[in-house]
Protein backbone atom coordinates (compact mmCIF):
# COMPACT_ATOMS: atom_id res chain seq x y z
CA UNK A 1 0.00 0.00 0.00
CA UNK A 2 1.33 3.50 -1.16
CA UNK A 3 0.17 6.64 0.41
CA UNK A 4 0.41 9.64 -1.14
CA UNK A 5 1.61 12.74 0.43
CA UNK A 6 -1.17 14.84 -0.24
CA UNK A 7 -3.58 11.70 1.05
CA UNK A 8 -1.19 11.90 4.36
CA UNK A 9 -1.13 15.91 4.62
CA UNK A 10 -5.06 15.33 4.41
CA UNK A 11 -5.12 13.40 7.80
CA UNK A 12 -2.06 15.47 9.75
CA UNK A 13 -4.01 17.94 10.90
CA UNK A 14 -6.48 15.48 12.90
CA UNK A 15 -3.56 13.80 13.78
CA UNK A 16 -1.89 16.38 14.97
CA UNK A 17 -5.30 17.66 17.46
CA UNK A 18 -5.35 14.08 19.03
CA UNK A 19 -1.10 14.13 19.48
CA UNK A 20 -1.49 17.44 21.80
CA UNK A 21 -4.06 16.19 24.31
CA UNK A 22 -2.73 12.86 24.52
CA UNK A 23 1.05 14.72 25.56
CA UNK A 24 -0.33 16.47 27.82
CA UNK A 25 -2.19 13.29 29.35
CA UNK A 26 1.19 11.44 29.52
CA UNK A 27 3.28 14.19 31.02
CA UNK A 28 0.27 15.11 33.05
CA UNK A 29 0.64 11.60 34.84
CA UNK A 30 4.82 12.22 35.14
CA UNK A 31 5.38 15.01 37.15
CA UNK A 32 3.54 17.58 39.78
CA UNK A 33 2.73 19.98 37.72
CA UNK A 34 -0.53 22.43 36.88
CA UNK A 35 -2.66 21.39 33.93
CA UNK A 36 -1.77 24.85 32.53
CA UNK A 37 1.99 24.45 33.06
CA UNK A 38 1.74 21.03 31.50
CA UNK A 39 0.48 22.59 28.35
CA UNK A 40 2.72 25.07 28.06
CA UNK A 41 5.34 22.63 28.22
CA UNK A 42 4.13 20.52 25.54
CA UNK A 43 3.83 23.51 23.59
CA UNK A 44 7.71 24.41 24.04
CA UNK A 45 8.49 20.65 23.69
CA UNK A 46 6.95 20.29 19.86
CA UNK A 47 8.32 23.65 18.77
CA UNK A 48 11.84 22.21 20.29
CA UNK A 49 11.27 18.50 18.90
CA UNK A 50 10.30 20.08 15.01
CA UNK A 51 13.44 22.46 15.34
CA UNK A 52 15.44 19.11 15.97
CA UNK A 53 13.53 18.09 13.47
CA UNK A 54 11.58 14.49 15.24
CA UNK A 55 8.87 14.23 13.16
CA UNK A 56 7.96 10.65 13.95
CA UNK A 57 5.22 10.20 16.96
CA UNK A 58 7.14 7.70 19.09
CA UNK A 59 10.08 10.33 19.16
CA UNK A 60 8.39 13.10 19.69
CA UNK A 61 6.65 11.82 22.80
CA UNK A 62 9.89 9.64 24.31
CA UNK A 63 11.43 13.67 23.79
CA UNK A 64 8.51 15.18 25.29
CA UNK A 65 8.90 12.64 28.47
CA UNK A 66 13.13 13.03 28.45
CA UNK A 67 12.59 16.76 28.75
CA UNK A 68 10.32 16.72 31.61
CA UNK A 69 12.14 13.73 32.97
CA UNK A 70 15.36 16.18 32.49
CA UNK A 71 13.70 19.54 34.14
CA UNK A 72 11.69 17.35 37.01
CA UNK A 73 15.59 16.35 37.89
CA UNK A 74 17.17 19.63 37.44
CA UNK A 75 20.02 17.70 35.72
CA UNK A 76 23.83 19.09 35.66
CA UNK A 77 24.00 21.84 32.97
CA UNK A 78 26.78 19.75 31.24
CA UNK A 79 24.67 16.71 31.08
CA UNK A 80 21.75 18.68 29.86
CA UNK A 81 24.47 19.89 27.37
CA UNK A 82 25.43 16.82 26.39
CA UNK A 83 21.99 15.43 25.70
CA UNK A 84 21.51 18.49 23.47
CA UNK A 85 24.17 17.62 21.09
CA UNK A 86 23.00 13.87 20.84
CA UNK A 87 19.58 14.80 20.16
CA UNK A 88 21.24 17.61 17.37
CA UNK A 89 22.97 14.91 15.99
CA UNK A 90 21.16 14.63 12.70
CA UNK A 91 23.65 12.01 11.13
CA UNK A 92 21.55 9.21 13.60
CA UNK A 93 17.68 8.72 12.82
CA UNK A 94 15.46 10.30 15.04
CA UNK A 95 14.51 7.50 16.78
CA UNK A 96 17.89 6.66 17.82
CA UNK A 97 19.09 9.92 18.36
CA UNK A 98 16.31 10.05 21.48
CA UNK A 99 17.22 6.70 22.65
CA UNK A 100 20.62 7.49 22.62
CA UNK A 101 19.58 10.78 24.93
CA UNK A 102 17.41 9.44 26.90
CA UNK A 103 19.92 6.51 27.91
CA UNK A 104 22.71 8.83 28.09
CA UNK A 105 20.76 11.01 30.90
CA UNK A 106 19.66 7.84 33.00
CA UNK A 107 23.59 6.91 32.77
CA UNK A 108 24.88 10.41 33.47
CA UNK A 109 22.62 12.10 35.85
CA UNK A 110 23.84 11.67 39.57
CA UNK A 111 20.39 12.71 41.99
CA UNK A 112 21.45 14.70 44.48
CA UNK A 113 22.08 12.77 48.35
CA UNK A 114 18.99 12.79 50.09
Amino acid sequence: MFVEDEQLAAFAPGLDAQFRPRSIETLSARGQWSEERVKRAVDTGLERARALGLSEERSVLAYLVLAADITLAKAEEAVVRAVEAILAEATLPEWQRVRLARDYFRQMHQPPAA
